[in-house]
């Protein structure tokens, strides 16, 4: 394979990592956001949607490519949940050395 594709091909999964990172992010501040639903822990919120989200979105990808579906490629997409969940928590983590808090904590902290 040609280093040209494969950095293609990587380009176009840091993207994808990107956009679902993104999506998990915007999904849990909604859902701390309802009433009575802020008490969940955050960590666990996001780790149910990673491996919700990600399967979803790959069965999504492969039926709209027309190709079949193993078990190895949802076990392989629940690896990559998990990774996700690892990504988010580096990048909070990150932010949090920077001063910025996320606003998950910020609402919490005004009741």
């Amino acid at each position: 394979m040609d280093i040209n594709v494969m950095m293609q091909y990587m380009s176009y999964l840091l993207v994808a990592i990107g956009l679902m990172a993104f999506m998990v992010s915007v999904i849990t501040q909604v859902i701390k956001a309802w009433p009575g639903l802020d008490r969940l822990p955050t960590s666990a919120l996001v780790i149910v949607l990673s491996l919700i989200l990600c399967p979803v979105a790959f069965l999504a990808l492969m039926a709209w490519q027309k190709r079949p579906v193993t078990w190895w490629m949802i076990f392989g997409c629940m690896v990559a949940a998990s990774w996700l969940h690892w990504f988010q928590w580096m990048v909070g983590s990150v932010l949090r050395k920077f001063g910025v808090e996320p606003v998950i904590r910020n609402q919490s902290r005004r009741r």
